[in-house]
């Protein structure tokens, strides 16, 4: 569909509208693809692997912890990693729209990256890895879908 202008102000409020449209729709899958993670990350989590060493847990007491093996994502124990585990836009500026999933709680990096004691169990990169391409996408159409909004 082609527009046509009578002034510079015509064409300069139209890119605008279309900048609002394309960044609403942006921000939104940003944030879908956000929550995505979020939720792969934390079911990870969850889902409990089996091989890693049992030892009395550290926030139940008079239960045990399984540990899982070293490059699978950590096991639950008292449910507060995976709890913790949120998403927050950080920057939405003219020039940036940032979005951010993790946790807050120490040890959540401990795990991912590992220790000089202990092997990584990475839960936040592995979701990432999971959802990136298909997020990537989900913007491109995003773009589309805000620039088709402009009559």
């Amino acid at each position: 569909m082609a527009m046509k202008f009578k002034s510079a102000r015509g064409l300069d409020l139209a890119l605008k509208a279309t900048s609002r449209a394309i960044r609403v729709e942006v921000r939104r899958e940003l944030q879908r693809g956000a929550l995505r993670i979020e939720a792969t990350a934390a079911e990870s989590i969850i889902e409990q692997t089996p091989g890693g060493k049992v030892y009395p847990s550290k926030g139940r007491k008079g239960a045990v912890h399984a540990a899982s093996p070293a490059g699978s994502p950590p096991n639950a124990d008292t449910g507060r990693l995976h709890t913790s585990i949120t998403t927050a836009t950080v920057a939405d500026t003219a020039e940036r729209i940032a979005v951010e999933t993790g946790t807050n709680v120490p040890y959540g990096t401990w795990l991912e990256f590992g220790t000089s004691k202990m092997e990584p169990r990475p839960f936040m990169g592995p979701a990432f890895d999971q959802h990136v391409a298909s997020t990537q996408d989900r913007i491109r159409e995003a773009v589309r879908r805000g620039a088709r909004k402009i009559k």
